[in-house]
């Protein structure tokens, strides 16, 4: 007999009632059997619950090499989330060891920059103190060439009027 199996809702509650038989009663399901069967042969679905046998050894092994392989693929997306970690960690390292490289670099830049500097200042200085130097030394060798020149001069006229004067006299 194909029956109109179709879901009861009862009580308001959202769970499957399990389908109807022709004269109104509810045919309960197992767990796995929780899909809305809409016009299904009530007949067929007990026959296939009749049919059910209790799980085979490859059953169980099936299970359990699911179970196994879902605790593989939890190691994996563990030991994946660990690489990322460490590269990411990695990573910042990196940037930090860059970033001191170029600050001591541009520190050190500076610092010569700067002895440069110092040390170009202080040849000027000394340069400066040196044209300074000659120049009062020149300035003195002339004061003494043009003293010399006049005391050598007045000595040298002295002489001759002294001269002039004793043959005048004579």
């Amino acid at each position: 007999m194909t029956a109109q199996a179709a879901l009861c809702k009862r009580g308001g509650k959202k769970d499957w009632g399990g389908l109807m038989s022709e004269d109104r009663r509810p045919i309960r399901l197992s767990n796995s059997q929780n899909v809305p069967y809409v016009g299904v042969d009530v007949q067929t679905v007990l026959r296939d619950q009749d049919r059910r046998t209790p799980p085979t050894m490859s059953d169980t092994m099936s299970d359990r090499q699911h179970v196994q392989g879902q605790h593989v693929n939890d190691i994996i997306i563990i030991i994946l989330i660990i690489i990322i970690v460490i590269t990411f960690i990695i990573i910042i390292i990196i940037i930090i060891i860059i970033i001191i490289i170029t600050t001591t670099f541009i520190i050190v830049i500076i610092i010569i920059i700067t002895i440069h500097i110092i040390i170009i200042i202080i040849l000027i200085i000394i340069i400066i103190v040196i044209i300074i130097v000659i120049t009062f030394i020149i300035i003195i060798i002339i004061i003494i060439v043009i003293t010399t020149f006049i005391i050598v001069t007045t000595i040298v006229v002295f002489i001759i009027i002294i001269i002039i004067v004793v043959f005048m006299t004579s």
